[in-house]
């Protein structure tokens, strides 16, 4: 139960986005690893020290992609180790959708369906680590794009890029 994480700081928003942005599972957010803590310990009889970073601003955006865009069925794309991803078609209250792209290694990019209602839309990266616009085929496919060791999230245009 020591506070020290084994967890990479790096791939921590990608398992928030896991967490938080998937169909399944219960949500639930660290206390350390939102506001970051400091704390003793011991181990074989030896004092250390050590920190657990806090990851506010990221896991913000991720609570408000949760919020705004993360309803409905989800198809995911599990076909590669390193780049995974998944879109959700939203609901009739919420028909934004949103396709979502990790990567724990490489940059690289996959083509996802968001379905042909979003056909001829721009999707663009709600956290603005990639510029570019996706715009979506007759059949509702676009191939979407993440850095490497990072995450993107995918939303149309259309339903406002600014975050509170």
């Amino acid at each position: 139960q020591a506070l020290e994480s084994p967890v990479a700081d790096w791939f921590k928003p990608l398992a928030y986005a896991v967490i938080l942005l998937r169909e399944e599972g219960y949500p639930s957010v660290f206390f350390a690893d939102y506001y970051g803590t400091r704390y003793n310990d011991q181990q074989n009889g030896q004092n250390r020290e050590g920190s657990v970073q806090a990851g506010a601003p990221v896991i913000d955006e991720l609570l408000y992609a949760r919020h705004r865009f993360a309803y409905g069925p989800q198809n995911s794309y599990l076909d590669d180790p390193d780049l995974i991803g998944w879109t959700r078609a939203g609901t009739k209250e919420h028909p934004a959708g949103l396709a979502v792209l990790l990567s724990d290694g490489r940059e690289g990019k996959k083509r996802m369906n968001v379905g042909a209602e979003h056909a001829g839309q721009c999707f663009r990266d709600l956290t603005k680590r990639r510029n570019e616009c996706v715009t979506i085929d007759a059949s509702g496919w676009g191939e979407f794009s993440t850095n490497g060791r990072s995450f993107s999230l995918w939303v149309p245009e259309a339903y406002g890029m600014t975050k509170p």
